[in-house]
Parts: C-alpha cells; structure tokens; sequence
C-alpha cells in the first residue's frame, strides 16, 4: 500500500507519475483520463483509472479496483476488487469489497456498502447501511435506513426500468424482494424473505412470505 500526503489538489495523467508518486509498480490511468487526490491518500497495487476522477483526503483504495468518472469526499474506504464508476460520494462512507457502483449512483455521507453489493442509478442517503450481496437498482433510500443481504430491488417490467423509494429509518430484511414502483413509508419494518408489491405506510410492520 502507497501512501502520499498532497498539500493541494494533484492532477495524475499518466501511469508512470502516479506510480513514482506512490512507489506501486501496478497502478494504471487509461490514455486521456486524469487523477486528481487532494490530502491523505493511500493507493493499493493493480488499480485502473478511467476517464476523470477526484479522490478527497482520507481516501483510501485497495487493491484490484478499476474507477472510473467518480467523485469522492473526505475518510472514503474502498476495498479490494469494487467497480465503480459515474458516482459520486460525500464522507466518511465504506465500500465494498468486490462491489459495482455505477451509472449516476449518489451515495451521501456515514453510509456502508457491502461486499458483492450492486448499486445502479440509485440515490443512498447518510447512515444507509447495505448488507453483502443485494441488489439496488433506481432506488432512493432515505436516511439511516437498513437494506439487509441478499435483498432486491425487483426495477425492470421487460419493457422499462421503475423506481423504488424507501423512506427514513425503514429496516428491510434479508431475502426480500422490493418489486418497482413501491414505496416503503418511515420507520417501516419489513420482514425477511417478504415480497413488496405495493405501498407501504409509515410505521408499519410488513410480511408476505415467499411461496
């Protein structure tokens, strides 16, 4: 792991510099692409840089991930092996391993997203935490709320992508299937394993049990 310290925002538009910078053998920016790291950085082996990226100060990037067309705030975690690419982070957020972040993915501030976890034209508010292996596809999910593993957001009818919203506070279970467009009120709790097919009020406790 290389780790610099930049007094001010650095721009890298090539491999050999940012592999100088870092004393990394393996660090690469495709041909026309530029790195900028302001602050704190630290850089891990067998990263690739697409397009133009900005790395705030506490970011740290662990080994094998390609990114591409992102942007982040401050104390920002990326763990080996994720794919992100045209997102955008704000502070203090924990991503991956092995996550794919993608296609104008927001993700605000204080917010876990797990290993093998895909994000897709979806905005994630502060405090989310999203558990390994679920699937978030042009979802809103608001403040402080939970998305348990191996959940999906169900958002392709055949013909078009629909959107789903999940309000504050909302805990959803394992196992559960969110079919769009469905929105999930504040302070909801959805049970493991339940199928949500149709709106759900603010505070309510909700099952339909998978047959």
């Amino acid at each position: 792991m290389g780790y610099y310290i930049f007094e001010k925002p650095t721009v890298f538009k090539n491999s050999k510099e940012l592999r100088e910078c870092f004393s990394l053998d393996s660090v690469y920016i495709e041909d026309g692409s530029e790195v900028t790291f302001n602050g704190e950085i630290s850089l891990n082996e067998n990263v690739y840089f697409k397009k133009n990226c900005f790395f705030d100060s506490g970011t740290s990037i662990d080994v094998g991930c390609v990114l591409s067309q992102i942007n982040t705030g401050k104390r920002v975690i990326i763990r080996p092996y994720s794919i992100i690419n045209e997102s955008i982070f704000g502070n203090d957020n924990l991503l991956g391993p092995f996550c794919f972040i993608r296609n104008n993915t927001r993700v605000f501030n204080e917010c876990i997203i797990g290993n093998n976890v895909e994000a897709v034209r979806s905005t994630i508010y502060s405090g989310v935490k999203i558990s390994h292996q679920a699937y978030i596809g042009d979802a809103t999910i608001n403040e402080n709320s939970i998305i348990g593993s191996n959940t999906v957001f169900c958002n392709f009818n055949g013909k078009e992508h629909e959107t789903s919203l999940i309000g504050k506070n909302v805990l959803v279970g394992s196992g559960t299937m969110i079919i769009a467009p469905v929105e999930i009120g504040d302070n909801s709790i959805i049970a493991a394993g339940s199928i949500v097919n149709k709106d759900i009020p603010s505070n309510t406790k909700f099952i339909v049990p998978r047959k």
